[in-house]
C-alpha cells in the first residue's frame, strides 16, 4: 500500500505529471468527503532501476509553489532483492 493507499496516475515518462489520489488521510481514518490529491512530475525514470519525482502534499497547507515540493527517489538494486 503506497502513500496511504493512494491510486497513482501517470504516464511514467520524464516530464509527465504524477498524481496520488485517495479518499482518506491514512488507512484507518474515516473516508473523506473530498478526494485528496497530491501531485508532482517525473524527473527521472529507468525501467526496473530508478524512479525520481517531485512531490507536493496538498495536506501540508502550503501554496502550490516550486519551493514547497520535495524530491522523492527510489533506486532498485538487483543484488539487494533477497537481502531481507
Amino acid at each position: 500500500m503506497y502513500l496511504y493507499g493512494s491510486n497513482v496516475i501517470t504516464e511514467w515518462k520524464v516530464g509527465s505529471e504524477i498524481l496520488f489520489t485517495r479518499n482518506r488521510l491514512h488507512p484507518k481514518a474515516p473516508i473523506s468527503e473530498k478526494l485528496i490529491v497530491d501531485s508532482g512530475k517525473i524527473l527521472e525514470i529507468e525501467n526496473e532501476k530508478l524512479l525520481c519525482f517531485s512531490f507536493y502534499s496538498s495536506m501540508e497547507g502550503y501554496p502550490d509553489l516550486a519551493e514547497n515540493y520535495s524530491v522523492v527517489s527510489y533506486t532498485l538494486n538487483k543484488e539487494a532483492v533477497n537481502s531481507f
